[in-house]
């Protein structure tokens, strides 16, 4: 299972000291980019997306739009050359539409599914039309950012189908790591477990390979 360090909740201030981290580390890099009104609070823009994947070596770079206007920042994405871009759905009118642009423009896209979009009726036009999604593990307004339980269950059953690559991304902590590498999760976006402890990151890397 990939770890995927979450650049946002870095030191945005020494850039390529935490790329550097990502690269050697994990192999791996995480871009959040949130403009305050999809979600609570602002993370950095195209600019930053851009220059961190020119400076990454890493095989797995992401990108994770949690944004009110996805379409006008569908340029902006395919400059940045990820690997992986995730869609926040929960707040736009019309998010297969959304998705269905994204893919036309051959960008390697999914949705992000968060505990908001459960049970509503686009949900499995969404999960039918790509190999990938990101499972928001969290909610949008629990400031405490705790991983929801169902939501972890959700992910793992999805990650039951080989043809799915399944991402968490919210509150996982380092003891949930074997769990969902048993399940075949695909990745874990990790923010603070990466950058809180930083001279023990690799064990991370152990426990997403445990079985």
């Amino acid at each position: 299972m990939i770890i995927s360090p979450s650049i946002a909740s870095g030191d945005t201030l020494r850039l390529a000291d935490e790329i550097d981290l990502c690269d050697r580390v994990f192999d791996a890099m995480h871009l959040d980019v949130a403009d305050g009104v999809a979600v609570r609070g602002i993370s950095f823009g195209f600019g930053t997306c851009e220059a961190a994947c020119r400076l990454s070596s890493a095989s797995s770079k992401s990108i994770h739009l949690e944004v009110n206007d996805p379409i006008a920042c569908l340029g902006a994405v395919g400059r940045c050359g990820a690997n992986d871009v995730f869609v926040q759905m929960d707040n736009l009118d019309d998010p297969v539409g959304v998705l269905d642009l994204y893919l036309a423009a051959g960008l390697p896209v999914g949705p992000n599914v968060s505990n908001l979009d459960l049970g509503r009726s686009y949900l499995p036009d969404l999960l039918g039309r790509s190999k990938r999604v990101l499972v928001g593990t969290t909610s949008h307004d629990d400031e405490t950012q705790r991983c929801r339980p169902e939501m972890v269950e959700f992910a793992c059953r999805l990650a039951e189908d080989d043809n799915r690559d399944v991402w968490v991304d919210g509150g996982i902590t380092p003891e949930m790591l074997p769990r969902l590498a048993r399940a075949h999760v695909h990745a874990a976006v990790l923010g603070r477990a990466v950058f809180s402890d930083r001279a023990h990151a690799a064990r991370l890397v152990d426990l997403a390979s445990a079985s």
